[in-house]
């Protein structure tokens, strides 16, 4: 018995230094929000704004920072990010996770104003 409890823990102990099971895979980039002007004018630009959100793909939860910036990692697939609750209800992308990589995507999330 000890010694089935050995072979396990030096399993474990492989298989956590080799990485296996962590994804070197996911999606980076940023969320921006707009339009952030009520009339857009000719010759003022009006441009879409990083905000900090929180997001879901499928079932991993994960946020942007103050300048909308995000990482995270993904088993490679195809996913839908949308909003995971707060302010900006209307966040939708779709991405694809390669093997191996992260793919690097722009989230926009429909603010509401016209």
């Amino acid at each position: 018995m000890k010694l089935v409890a050995v072979v396990v823990l030096a399993v474990a102990l492989v298989v956590g230094a080799c990485g296996v099971g962590a994804p070197d895979s996911g999606l980076a980039g940023v969320v921006l929000a707009g339009p952030t002007c009520p009339v857009e004018r000719v010759g003022q630009p009006c441009p879409d704004r990083p905000v900090a959100v929180h997001l879901r793909a499928g079932s991993v939860r994960f946020a942007s920072d103050a300048h909308g910036r995000f990482r995270v990692a993904l088993a490679p697939g195809t996913y839908t990010i949308v909003n995971d609750g707060g302010t900006f209800p209307r966040c939708r992308a779709t991405a694809t996770v390669p093997a191996d990589a992260y793919a690097t995507i722009t989230i926009t999330c429909d603010t509401g104003i016209r």
